[in-house]
Parts: structure tokens; sequence; C-alpha cells
């Protein structure tokens, strides 16, 4: 652990210049893990819904694929935009307000009778997206006593976990019995409830440090956090590549009834609530070795998913390894590029959001030409590719950081 005569690491530094209190602020930390349940499960509703959803506005799966690339256009612009407008505004004024974009963009896209309106509701919710996660790190830094953040970020990314155990899986079970429209009116009242928990237990987060364009060009140049952020490129562009289409396949290739689909999407969602916990085990240790664990565990599972056919077994199997590898991914990352860029973590947050939208609209969009073209399987292989890629990256344009005592005290990596 850091003695007292030590010099405080990035981490704790910004911390300290943040008002970090002696005691964790869990009840906040837990009301914004509820918004990131909201936020992420309206993000997950086009895996369960997207076979009913194609149908219902006439259009094909890979065309009704594309609000997810419309949802990580506007997320990488929020990314960019927001930590220059967090300068001049209340953190927890941004907060409320993506909230609220939120609750739009889900009772839009319920409402929705052609992709146009689908595409606007689904920009909508990337603004929200991106401008929540740019700010997410330096959020919850002054929530955090010093030396639990990266416990406070596996709380907050518990609402990623529990999300996907249950946003996908519901929506495809929801769909089949009342229609895909019902799940976006219930994910609509998701967010007005998050809405209302954050107004009750928020603490005021004063306004951002000042931010500018050179900053980000800076940041971005600092050669740790370069390599962080092309890895995570191509390791997310891969995932949601396979991911968004992911119904398709289980029914195409697996022959999976829908009911089977929902149960599969449980257990992909179960493994990925386990691998949160083992995400910031791994993160309180090396963030750099986390990301690169999460990145071998998606090749393994996206490589079997395209060789597997018809076989049950490998595709429940690669399922739950996916699911448990990429929800290590985001903590991981987030923990990683946050305390490599602790001095500037809402540039950090908005060029990670930002790569992360980035991703997944080139995910999304390549997603949908292969899978109509190729048909779903194809898309697997391409995402095994990528993660493969993705992990090459790690390994060769970086050096492992410092663990353990040192991340969970705020001390630099080791160069």
């Amino acid at each position: 652990m850091q003695s007292d005569d030590d010099a405080p690491g990035p981490l704790a530094a910004a911390q300290a210049a943040d008002g970090a209190p002696a005691r964790t602020r869990w009840p906040a930390v837990a009301a914004l893990s509820v918004g990131v349940f909201a936020l992420v499960s309206a993000e997950f509703l086009p895996a369960g819904t997207l076979t009913p959803m194609a149908a219902g506005l006439g259009a094909t799966v890979g065309g009704a694929g594309q609000a997810v690339t419309a949802t990580a256009v506007f997320g990488g612009f929020a990314a960019l935009s927001t930590p220059l407008i967090a300068q001049r505004v209340e953190r927890r004024v941004i907060l409320f307000s993506m909230l609220g974009l939120l609750l739009l963009s889900d009772a839009l896209a319920a409402s929705a009778t052609n992709l146009p309106t689908l595409f606007v509701a689904r920009a909508l919710l990337g603004l929200c997206i991106g401008g929540f996660w740019s700010l997410a790190g330096a959020v919850v830094l002054p929530l955090a006593a010093p030396g639990a953040f990266p416990r406070a970020l596996s709380l907050l990314f518990g609402g990623v976990s529990l999300a996907t155990v249950l946003a996908a899986p519901a929506a495809a079970f929801i769909a089949g019995l009342w229609g895909w429209r019902v799940a976006y009116w219930l994910a609509t009242a998701l967010a007005a409830f998050a809405g209302l928990l954050q107004f009750a237990a928020l603490p005021r987060l004063g306004a951002g440090s000042a931010a500018s364009a050179r900053e980000f060009v800076e940041v971005s140049g600092r050669p740790t956090v370069f390599a962080a952020l092309v890895s995570l490129i191509v390791l997310v562009a891969g995932h949601f590549a396979g991911f968004t289409y992911i119904r398709p396949l289980l029914e195409r290739t697996a022959r999976f009834d829908a009911p089977t689909v929902s149960a599969a999407l449980l257990a992909f969602g179960l493994a990925g609530f386990l691998g949160n916990l083992l995400g910031a085990a791994l993160a309180e240790r090396s963030p750099r070795n986390a990301a690169l664990i999460g990145a071998a565990a998606i090749t393994l599972a996206t490589a079997a998913l395209a060789l597997a056919g018809g076989n049950a077994a490998v595709v429940w199997g690669a399922l739950i390894v996916w699911g448990a590898g990429f929800a290590i991914v985001p903590i991981s990352y987030q923990t990683w590029v946050t305390t490599e860029a602790a001095d500037r973590p809402e540039v950090a947050g908005g060029l990670l959001t930002a790569a992360f939208q980035v991703s997944i609209a080139t995910g999304a969009m390549g997603g949908g030409f292969i899978v109509d073209r190729l048909g779903p399987a194809s898309v697997d292989g391409a995402a095994a590719f990528a993660a493969l890629a993705a992990a090459a990256a790690i390994i060769l344009r970086t050096r492992t950081p410092a663990t353990g005592p040192e991340i969970a005290s705020g001390e630099a990596p080791a160069e």
C-alpha cells in the first residue's frame, strides 16, 4: 500500500482535486447503476427484438439492424462534445438531461411505424449513451473514496451486467407474447424510474474541468492510451458485428425457437454478470491484462459459433464464454484509460466512449452487410478475427502496467 510519505499517483490526485469523500457514496453510485441499467437495456433491445421489429416495419433484418449504427454515430458525436459542455454545466444536470433523452428515445421507438422514425429514436439514444459514458469515470471519481474507484466502477457496471442478463432475453420473451413495441414501452417506464431515483440520490457534482480539442489530441497521443483505444475499436467492432445479429444466428443456424432464443440470451447475460465481478477483480490488479483476457475469450467464443453449425452444446458453451468475456471489456478499458489519463478524466472518458461508438457503428454496419449476403455464421467469423487482432494489439503495443496495490491506491502504472 502507498505510505503517507509517498507522493500520490494521478488517480488519487484527481480524486483529491474533485473532493473525494472519506467513504464511498454507495447510494449515489447505486442510483447511477440503475440509470446504466435503463440505458444499456434500451441499447440491447434490438438484439432481442430485431426479427419481429424488422417484420413490423417492413424492413430486412440487416436494414433494421442499422438502427444500431444510428445510435453509435450520434453516440460518438456526443462523446466528444459532452466534455466540452461539461466544463460550464453542473454534471448532475447533464446526467438528468441524458435520462430525459433516453425516455424520449424509448417512447419514440415504441411508436415508430417506419425505419426513419426508428432511426431518429435510436439517434437520440446515441446522444444519451455518448453523453453519459463520456462522463462516467469523471462522475464516479468524486463519489468514490481513494482506493475504491475500481469497486465503484464495478457497481456502476453492475447495471451493464444486469441489463445484459435481462434486456435481450426479456425483450425476446415480451416480443413473442405481446409484440416488440411493449418491450420499448416498458423501457420508457424504466427510464422514468431511473430519473426519479437519481434525482433523489445524487449530490451536486460540480462542473467538469476545462477541456479543449487540443487536449483530446494530447491525451489520445499518449502511447498507452492510443494503444488501448485502437484495440478497443477493433474488439468492440467485432463484438457488435456478431451480437447485433445474434438472434438470426440462433434462429437460422442453431434452429432455436423463440423460447430457446430467450433462454440462450439469458445465459449470455448471466455469464456477463459473473464476468463483471471477475473484471473488477482483474482490473484492480492489471486493467491491461483484464482487457487481454476479455479479447481472448471473445475470440474463442465467436470462432466456436462460426464453426458450430447446428451443434447446440457448442452454441450454448460459446454464448456463456462470450458473455463473460465481453463483460470484462468495459470495466477493464474504463479503468485502464482513466488511470492512464487521470489528470483529464472527462477527456479520457470522451475518447473512450467515442471509440466505443465508432466500433459499434462499424460493427453493426459491417455485420448487416455480411448477414444479408453471407449469412449470420459469417458475421461471427469476422468477429473472431477482429477480437484476435485486438488481443494482438494489446500484446504488441503495450507493456504490462503496475498491479494490485498501486492501481488500487491510485499510483501511476509502471512505464
